[in-house]
């Protein structure tokens, strides 16, 4: 999720309600804290320590700059796990509501 530079600012219309809103996690493989607001709409905004960052959310697929994740609910936040690497994953906690 670090290497995320490149972002996409395009939105989509199927994001969950639980998903909406300001998250914190911790990038084990990239080494980076990770700040991430996902928007209506499913825009994605954040940092990667001090990295700006754009992307999208669509339905499960968290998109952002050269990674692709499936994300999946889990407790106040969800886990993200890296479509093409499984070991690739950042659990993220709410740290804020809406956007």
């Amino acid at each position: 999720i670090a290497a995320l530079a490149s972002g996409s600012d395009h939105s989509q219309d199927d994001v969950a309600s639980w998903a909406i809103g300001k998250f914190e996690g911790y990038d084990d493989v990239e080494r980076k804290d990770l700040e991430l607001t996902i928007h209506p709409g499913g825009s994605v905004t954040g940092y990667a320590d001090r990295i700006r960052f754009s992307g999208n959310l669509d339905g499960r697929r968290l998109e952002t700059g050269r990674h692709r994740f499936t994300i999946e609910r889990s407790g106040n936040g969800f886990l993200a796990t890296d479509e093409s690497d499984s070991r690739h994953r950042v659990m993220f906690r709410r740290s804020g509501a809406g956007y």
